[in-house]
């Protein structure tokens, strides 16, 4: 059940925020509610996030993190089978070029002494004023995404925070480990840029 639902993802993403895009052209109640176009189709994006979330690893209760440093998330129950621990699954983004997001997909696993994630998916020219701080060395990066669900057993430490945007952390090679991280979806980054950011340059 969940093959079909994974490969329609980008698909489903697009939609929903082209969706929410449209009913705040059309509907003065929608637009009320919405302080700007990008945030309305943001919203679709993360509203379709949640349901294929839910779709995948089923629609489990949220739970609180402890003050810990990393993501780790308190009252997860443990599977009788395995003995490991079983909590929901959150989104996290990797924001990379082309060549090392094929890569990714292609083996399943990012290689780095740190590998990086942001909460949040937002715009190339967001990613790169903000998440990449306007570096030139990574002009190329913030033009193609990978996105993953990674729950509480994946120590995810928070890095740096950019208001908006929280960073977060893992240390050494990650590989796809289902059900405790999973590939979900990659390809361009088409995501809406954060308001504010629509007209900053990459180069």
């Amino acid at each position: 059940m969940a093959g079909p639902a994974v490969a329609a993802a980008p698909l489903y993403v697009g939609g929903a925020a082209l969706a929410y895009g449209l009913m705040y052209a059309v509907s003065p109640d929608f637009r009320a509610a919405h302080t700007s176009l990008g945030n309305a189709m943001a919203q679709g994006v993360s509203d379709s996030y949640g349901q294929i979330k839910d779709l995948i690893f089923g629609d489990e209760e949220e739970t609180s993190a402890p003050a810990t440093g990393t993501n780790t998330k308190t009252g997860a129950s443990t599977d009788t089978a395995t003995g490991e621990a079983r909590c929901p699954a959150v989104p996290y983004w990797h924001f990379t070029d082309p060549a090392a997001g094929k890569t990714i997909l292609a083996v399943r696993a990012f290689y780095s002494a740190k590998n990086h994630f942001a909460d949040r998916p937002w715009g190339p020219r967001t990613i790169f004023h903000s998440v990449f701080i306007s570096n030139p060395l990574y002009v190329d990066k913030p033009h193609f995404f990978v996105q993953i669900m990674a729950d509480c057993t994946v120590p995810l430490a928070p890095g740096q925070s950019w208001g908006f945007v929280q960073e977060f952390i893992h240390a050494g090679r990650l590989n796809e480990r289902p059900p405790h991280v999973t590939i979900v979806a990659a390809g361009p980054n088409i995501f809406p840029e954060q308001p504010g950011w629509e007209n900053f340059p990459i180069r």
